[in-house]
């Protein structure tokens, strides 16, 4: 691994646009703090600053919200890291080159937190909506599924957020083995170093407190 040259990370696909996805609240911004602590390069603009329910970042790119209208920022991201929340996956242009980590979190904590999220921001919500809004959230988590599943050229990797947190260092493994065996060109030897210690920073980004609105009410 070069520390001058990010593409040639043992986990970097220089030939790929690298998707963190899922629906809001699931989790990505973490994903997206490991990555880019892991020494993947991150497309970001910073166009929403952190706050109380995202204190170290949205890691959000403009562009990406009008993927519908104009595609062609992604051919910038080749390389790089994008989140893209779940229904703008269905959004990607046909054939799309990338590789996917979608992040699947319990529907009853997403609704918890988002309630948590408004009230903060001065527009609470009933929990008596959550049943509709869980509907919703289910329709298009099936989308997605099945839009991946038909997405030869979209390897895809669900990351289950409470097993991210809960056992960082498992689920790391797993993130590891992903993107190692999507990323561009094959391995030297000094690699497996750069890959060892890029997995233990990842798994010390990992926060526990972080995780509010749990489902069990344990931490």
């Amino acid at each position: 691994m070069s520390d001058s040259d990010p593409l040639a990370h043992p986990f970097a696909a220089s030939n790929r646009v690298t998707i963190v996805s899922g629906l809001p609240r699931s989790g990505t911004s973490l994903l997206m703090q490991m990555l880019e602590a892991a020494g993947l390069p991150i497309a970001q603009d910073g166009a929403r600053p952190c706050d109380p329910d995202n204190p170290r970042g949205y890691y959000e790119l403009s562009a990406a919200k009008r993927l519908q209208s104009d595609a062609s920022f992604l051919e910038g991201c080749r390389g790089r890291v994008v989140k893209l929340v779940a229904p703008l996956l269905l959004e990607l242009p046909p054939q799309p080159v990338c590789r996917v980590l979608f992040v699947e979190r319990d529907l009853g904590e997403i609704l918890a937190s988002q309630r948590a999220m408004l009230e903060r921001q001065g527009k609470p919500v009933s929990a008596a909506n959550d049943p509709g809004l869980a509907r919703g959230f289910e329709s298009v988590l099936a989308r997605c599924r099945a839009w991946l599943a038909r997405q030869s050229g979209a390897p895809t990797l669900f990351v289950a957020h409470r097993a991210l947190v809960d056992s960082p260092g498992e689920s790391v493994s797993r993130i590891a083995r992903f993107l190692e065996e999507t990323a561009a060109g094959s391995r030297a030897p000094a690699d497996e170093v750069a890959a060892a210690r890029a997995r233990a920073v990842m798994s010390r980004v990992v926060d526990p407190a972080l995780y509010r609105q749990r489902g069990d009410q344990r931490g």
